[in-house]
């Protein structure tokens, strides 16, 4: 599921692409597209970022855990 779902987000990503390529840089809609694709790259790096810190903090709370079954099983 979770592979879908990076597979549906890549290809919505080429195809912003793409369609940002197609715009000629006089254009007056070009500065609309480029402050759309610094907020859709900002958007995602804000989410990759809350999700880092999710998971080094459940690592965390992993090795403490580990460290105190240790402790109990090796007195």
């Amino acid at each position: 599921m979770a592979s879908q779902t990076i597979v549906a987000e890549v290809s919505k990503s080429t195809q912003f692409q793409q369609s940002v390529a197609d715009v000629p840089p006089g254009n007056p809609e070009s500065r609309l597209f480029e402050a759309v694709k610094r907020l859709y790259k900002s958007d995602h790096q804000a989410e990759y970022l809350d999700i880092n810190a999710e998971a080094e903090l459940l690592l965390q709370q992993l090795q403490a855990d580990i460290q105190k079954m240790s402790a109990i099983a090796n007195p």
